[in-house]
């Protein structure tokens, strides 16, 4: 009589899937992080640009309020309105607008103002943002 050997998988072969799918788990996991890192990134900007946006309405439309908190510069036909803001988008009264190009002093911090109009800053609480026209754009980063 002839025997039937059961065929199965040699200890050899599931060792070699294994590694396989550690493989492929060491390398996947860290893209998705980042992926993940991205995105909750991308929303924080999103709700920072609507935050702004919010404030730059209110403050560009109440006039009295507007002349405190908000200097206009024009470099052609572009006009950049400027707001100072710190971490929990609170606005703070803007010292005397300073001429292009030239430099903005603001609570003992100097920034540069390039003839673009582009505030640049390495300060990470208070940041300088542009109106510009109807487009809502964040300067400086």
């Amino acid at each position: 009589m002839i025997k039937k050997f059961k065929k199965a998988f040699t200890i050899t072969e599931l060792v070699i899937v294994i590694a396989v799918i550690a493989i492929l788990a060491a390398v996947l996991i860290p893209t998705f992080s980042t992926v993940i890192s991205k995105a909750n990134e991308s929303a924080a900007m999103q709700e920072c640009r609507n935050e702004w946006t919010e404030m730059s309405v209110d403050i560009i439309g109440n006039e009295e309020k507007g002349d405190d908190y908000l200097f206009k510069y024009k470099n052609g036909k572009d006009t950049y309105y400027y707001i100072v803001v710190d971490g929990n988008f609170n606005a703070t009264k803007l010292p005397t607008a300073p001429s292009i190009p030239g430099t903005l002093t603001h609570e003992k911090r100097t920034f540069s103002v390039p003839e673009t109009g582009k505030v640049s800053t390495n300060n990470e609480y208070i940041t300088y943002y542009a109106l510009e026209e109807t487009t809502v754009s964040t300067v400086g980063e």
